[in-house]
């Protein structure tokens, strides 16, 4: 196989995703041009997993791994470990997904710029959150304003912050669909 028709293996819509990029061969998740085209080609499948079978030289080259968050904000999951740990990376990949809070180095976890950002991008990302955030009122409040479902949020809330949370606080008091589920202070008295 070569590197024309790997990239028309990739490119074919008649081919199950997860069976294409397994048979390419090795040799090929090496060149940055055929992982950023499965990139562009996984899009539609919305499988966030393509940057996996990538060659680790990619996977720890900074400049690389910045190209290709902008084409997968999931795929900071697979980047080298050490680039887990560089503020620059992980500020990007909060920004492209809150969500990506989940695989920062735990030396990151207790930084509040990172959890607030990335809670900012994405409430539920509260959950990855450092314990200590998850009682800072400011962090939680954005968490459950940056939440499509406020109410799955609850269970990561420290209890110390259950009584001190209300709907008003939130800005919900107008809307009594959200006010019925969410209101925190009903949850735990």
């Amino acid at each position: 196989m070569n590197k024309l028709e790997v990239l028309d293996l990739i490119a074919n819509p008649n081919i199950d995703w997860e069976e294409k990029l397994l048979d390419i061969p090795n040799i090929f998740w090496k060149d940055i041009e055929v992982v950023m085209h499965a990139l562009e080609c996984d899009a539609p499948y919305h499988m966030n997993k393509t940057f996996q079978f990538a060659d680790h030289a990619l996977k720890k080259d900074k400049k690389t791994v910045l190209e290709v968050l902008k084409k997968d904000a999931f795929a900071f999951e697979f980047v080298d470990k050490n680039l887990k740990k560089d503020k620059e990376v992980i500020l990007y990949a909060i920004e492209r997904s809150g969500l990506n809070l989940k695989h920062i180095d735990k030396s990151f976890k207790k930084d509040r710029q990172i959890t607030l950002a990335a809670v900012k991008k994405d409430g539920r990302a509260l959950e990855y959150a450092d314990k200590i955030f998850k009682k800072d009122i400011e962090i939680v409040l954005e968490a459950l304003n940056n939440s499509g479902a406020p109410n799955t949020l609850i269970k990561f809330i420290d209890k110390s912050l259950y009584h001190d949370i209300t709907i008003k606080d939130l800005g919900w008091e107008l809307d009594v669909s959200i006010s019925n589920i969410i209101d925190i202070k009903k949850y735990f008295k």
